[in-house]
Parts: C-alpha cells; sequence; structure tokens
C-alpha cells in the first residue's frame, strides 16, 4: 500500500506500522503473563492483584485500540491514521505507570522498553502527519472548539491533580499512585497542548486532535472496566458513586470524539 499518496502524511508510514504491531504483541506478552502468573512480574500480593486487573484491561482495551487503527488504515480510512498515535499514547501512558509504580525488577526493563519505543511511535507518527494538508481537509468539518476545550480542561485539571499529589505525598517511588500521578502528567500535558492548539486553529491540532481524543476514550474505558473488575479480582469493593463519575467524564470526551470521527468521515465521502 502506498500511504505517501493515500494519505497526508509526509513520508512512508510503514515502518512505524510495523513497530506498532511489534509493540502491541510485546505489551499482550507481558500482560498475558500478569494475567497468568501475576507473582512472576508483581512483588507481593497487593500488588499482583491490582496489576493483574490492568493486564486484563490491556488485553481488552489496548489491544484492541490498536488493531482498529491498523484494520482502518488497511482499508484506506483517514481515521486509522488519526486513531493510531492514540492508540500508541494508551500503551505510553499505562507503562509510565507501572515503570515508575512497581519494585524494581528484570520485569521493568519490559515496561521501559514499552515506554521507550511506544513514546517514540507516537511521536513519529504525529510528526509524519501533513498537518497543513489536514487542516485544509478537515477545517470547518469537525468540532475544534469543542474538542479543544474539552482536551485543554481535561488535561489542566488532570495534571493539577497529579502534580498536587506529588506535591503533598510522602510516600517515595515506587508507589502505584505516584506512578499514575506521572503518567497523569505526562498525558495531561500533551492533552492540553493538543488542545490549545485545536483552539487556536493550528494545523498541528488538526494532526494531534483526534488522536488524543481517541487516547482519552480508551483510557476512561479502560478505568471504567477496572473499576467494574476489580470486585471480581481483588478484595476491592464495587463503588458506584466513582463509576458515575467516571463515566460523565467519558460522556465528556465520547460527544467531541464522535463528532469529531463524523466530520472526517464526511470529509472522506464527499
Amino acid at each position: 500500500m502506498d500511504t505517501v499518496n493515500q494519505f497526508p502524511i509526509n513520508k512512508d508510514q510503514i515502518c512505524p506500522q510495523r513497530r506498532t504491531v511489534m509493540l502491541a504483541i510485546l505489551m499482550t506478552i507481558i500482560s498475558l503473563i500478569g494475567l497468568i502468573w501475576p507473582q512472576t512480574l508483581y512483588p507481593g500480593e497487593g500488588q499482583a492483584d491490582a496489576y493483574r486487573v490492568n493486564d486484563l484491561i490491556n488485553i481488552l482495551i489496548g489491544l484492541p485500540g490498536i488493531i482498529l487503527a491498523l484494520v482502518l488504515i488497511k482499508r484506506g480510512k483517514l481515521l486509522g491514521v488519526l486513531f493510531l498515535p492514540g492508540a500508541v499514547l494508551y500503551i505510553f501512558y499505562t507503562y509510565i505507570a507501572y515503570l515508575f509504580g512497581i519494585t524494581f525488577s528484570v520485569w521493568s526493563i519490559a515496561w521501559g522498553i514499552l515506554v521507550l519505543f511506544s513514546g517514540i511511535i507516537f511521536f513519529r507518527l504525529i510528526l509524519n502527519l501533513n498537518a497543513v494538508v489536514l487542516k485544509k481537509r478537515l477545517n470547518g468539518k469537525v468540532p475544534t472548539i469543542f474538542s479543544g476545550i474539552v482536551l485543554a480542561i481535561f488535561g489542566a485539571a488532570f495534571a493539577g491533580l497529579a502534580f498536587d499529589i506529588l506535591s503533598t505525598n510522602q510516600l517515595a517511588l515506587p508507589h502505584p499512585d505516584l506512578g499514575l500521578a506521572l503518567a497523569d502528567i505526562v498525558v495531561s500535558l500533551i492533552w492540553l497542548i493538543g488542545g490549545i492548539l485545536l483552539l487556536l486553529k493550528k494545523p498541528v491540532g488538526f494532526a494531534w486532535g483526534l488522536g488524543l481524543l481517541y487516547a482519552a476514550v480508551l483510557l476512561f474505558v479502560a478505568v471504567i472496566l477496572v473499576v467494574i473488575a476489580q470486585p471480581f479480582l481483588t478484595e476491592l469493593a464495587f463503588v458506584l458513586d466513582d463509576l458515575v463519575v467516571l463515566a460523565g467524564m467519558a460522556l465528556v470526551c465520547f460527544i467531541p470524539f464522535g463528532l469529531f470521527v463524523r466530520g472526517v468521515l464526511k470529509k472522506e465521502n464527499e
């Protein structure tokens, strides 16, 4: 497939796509090990129970998120090209939390590899997109202001909460809460920057926007499933209030995401 001619990209994306497949395979293997033999990866029964749920969600949400993007690219859909960075950002976020939230072991090398390569692939994918062409195609078709506001608000809010945890929490790394805080800071700042770029209608904002919304949707769905699955796989109780709050925040992301997808599809069908 000649992706250069078919999609608005600056150079051939076949190599990043292949590396994304390798990234997904590595994530799946490690998640399966953690799900089936949690004591092999995680020190202590508490950490094993907590991260076992995350490993299950990685397989149920992270892997299909990447597969969907790759299938759409294979079918010649622009949506796939715009989704793929977001799917990779999901892996980047997840394994930052693992890397800094779990006691160092030989498995930390694998999590570090996932963080390193998902970060490289994410930025390579978005930099390969021809932002100027994308703006010409999508300007007026997608909800830039609405999407930008949602991304900027969520980005600023989650980054602020994470900075507050890091500044007030006396627990030293590694610790699950601090690992999550570091992951929140990195990804939330990316959301914030992407949201501002969309609000300003900068070409880069059109290249990043849908992928960042896709990552947000995947992460919110993942957290909701964690809340639902925890009572079955751990001793933690089900908290309905948490589920309601998360569902409300997820809905706020789903609306601009759906409108953005509709705009891209409308442009493709013209």
